[in-house]
C-alpha cells in the first residue's frame, strides 16, 4: 500500500510519536498534578482517561509496524486510525495551551501525526480499495451511522457554542469545537457521501475514522466513568452518547474490515 521509498521515514515518525506519547502519556497518569493549575477540576476526568487511551494507542502503533513489516496491509488503516486520534488528542492539548513542562512535547506528538498522515497520503496506493470490498460491505448503514454522529455533535456543540457567544465567556476546552467543526465532522460527512456513491474513497475513508472514533469515544466514555472519582457526577447522556461513539464505531470498523480482501502492505 505505501512505497517502500516512504515507508522507513513512516515508521520513524511512528516510532517517534510513540516514544514522545509513553513519555507524556506515563507521566501524566502516574503524576496528574503536572495539569495543574491550568486545567480545570471538572475536565481533569477527561484528561486522565485521554492519558490512558493515549497509551494504549501507543501499544497499537507498535503492533500495527510490526504487523505491516509482517505483510499486512490492513495494518496500515489500523496505523492511520490510531494516528489519527493521538494527531486529535494532542492537537487538543496544544491548542489549550496547557503550559506544562512537556507542552512542547505536546506540539511534537501533533507535529509528528500531521507529518505521519501527510507523508501516508502522499506515498499510498488507494487503488487497490477499488476491488477489495465485496457486496456485503456495510456501506449504507455506516454512511447513516456517520451522519447520524455529525449531526448529534453539531447539535450539542452548538447548545454550548451560542450561549457562550451571547455571553461573550468562552467554555472550557473550546478548542475541541474548532477541530470538529472546522475538520473532523466534514470529514465524516464527505466519507459518509463517498460511501453511498461506492466510491473507494469512502471505502478508505471509513474504517479509518471509524477507528479513530472507536478510540476517542471511549476515551471520553472512560472519562464520565471517572467523574465521581473527582467529586462530579456522572452525565448519563453524554455517557450514553460516547458509548455510541466508541462501540458502534469499534463494532462497525471490524465488521467493515473483515469484509475488505487482502491488502498488500
Amino acid at each position: 500500500m505505501v512505497t517502500s521509498g516512504h515507508r522507513n521515514l513512516l515508521f520513524c515518525l511512528s516510532r517517534l510519536t510513540v516514544f514522545f506519547v509513553g513519555i507524556a502519556a506515563l507521566t501524566g497518569i502516574l503524576r496528574p498534578s503536572i495539569y495543574q493549575p491550568m486545567t480545570p477540576p471538572e475536565m481533569m476526568p477527561g484528561t486522565m482517561s485521554q492519558d490512558i487511551l493515549s497509551l494504549a494507542a501507543a501499544f497499537g502503533l507498535i503492533y500495527c509496524l510490526s504487523a505491516i513489516r509482517r505483510g499486512s496491509g490492513k495494518a496500515w488503516l489500523w496505523w492511520l486510525g490510531l494516528t489519527g486520534y493521538l494527531l486529535y488528542a494532542y492537537g487538543l492539548y496544544a491548542f489549550e495551551r496547557l503550559y506544562n513542562g512537556f507542552f512542547l512535547l505536546y506540539i511534537g506528538i501533533f507535529s509528528c501525526c500531521i507529518y505521519s498522515v501527510i507523508l501516508f497520503f502522499r506515498s499510498a496506493d488507494l487503488r487497490i480499495f477499488k476491488e477489495t470490498l465485496n457486496r456485503r460491505a456495510p456501506r449504507t448503514g455506516t454512511a447513516v451511522y456517520l451522519l447520524v454522529l455529525v449531526m448529534i455533535f453539531t447539535l450539542v456543540w452548538m447548545r454550548m457554542i451560542l450561549p457562550a457567544i451571547k455571553s461573550h465567556v468562552p467554555p472550557n476546552g473550546s478548542s475541541i469545537f474548532v477541530m470538529d467543526l472546522a475538520f473532523f465532522l466534514p470529514l465524516l460527512t464527505i466519507a459518509a457521501v463517498q460511501l453511498l456513491k461506492r466510491r473507494p474513497l469512502g471505502d478508505f475513508l471509513a474504517p479509518v475514522l471509524l477507528i479513530k472514533m472507536g478510540v476517542l469515544g471511549l476515551s471520553v466514555f472512560l472519562g464520565g466513568l471517572l467523574a465521581p472519582h473527582y467529586g462530579q457526577p456522572l452525565d448519563w447522556p453524554m455517557l450514553g452518547l460516547f458509548a455510541l461513539l466508541g462501540v458502534g464505531g469499534a463494532v462497525l470498523a471490524l465488521h467493515f474490515l473483515r469484509r475488505l480482501g487482502p491488502l498488500s502492505s
